[in-house]
C-alpha cells in the first residue's frame, strides 16, 4: 500500500512554497469575511441599543410627566435621574448615537419628541 501511494503521488517530501501561499491566501480570506460579518454586527447591535435606549427612554419621559404632573422642580428632577440631560429652560434631551429624544415644554403643557415628531403630551 505505502508503496503504492509513494508511486501515485512521487516521493514528495515536505510541502512546496506553491501549496503554503495558497493556504495563507485561502485563510486571509476566509478571515477577511468573518471579520466583515464581525464588523456587521457590532454596528447593527450599537445601532439596536441606540434605538432600544432611547424609546425606553421616550416611555420614561411620558412616566415622569404623568409623575410630576405639573410640579417642575420634580419633573426636572425625574428627567435627569432617566439620563436626560437640560439644555436649556424648558427643554430636556436623551441622545444615544443619532437617536434624539426631546422633552419639551410649550405654555402649559409638554411634548415628548422621538427624532422630531411629537409622540406624546401632557397637560397640566
Amino acid at each position: 500500500m505505502k508503496k503504492a501511494l509513494l508511486k501515485l503521488f512521487g516521493n514528495r517530501k515536505g510541502i512546496s512554497m506553491t501549496e503554503v501561499i495558497v493556504a495563507m491566501a485561502v485563510l486571509v480570506m476566509v478571515s477577511g469575511a468573518a471579520i466583515t460579518v464581525l464588523i456587521a454586527s457590532v454596528k447593527a447591535d450599537t445601532a439596536y441599543q441606540n434605538k432600544y435606549a432611547v424609546l425606553s427612554g421616550c416611555e420614561n419621559a411620558a412616566e415622569c410627566l404623568r409623575f410630576a404632573d405639573g410640579n417642575e422642580i420634580l419633573l426636572k428632577e425625574a428627567l435627569e435621574k432617566a439620563g436626560f440631560a437640560q439644555t436649556d429652560e424648558t427643554e430636556f434631551t436623551l441622545e444615544k448615537g443619532n437617536e434624539t429624544v426631546t422633552v419639551l415644554k410649550i405654555d402649559e403643557s409638554y411634548a415628548v419628541v422621538y427624532n422630531g415628531e411629537v409622540i406624546y403630551t401632557h397637560t397640566n
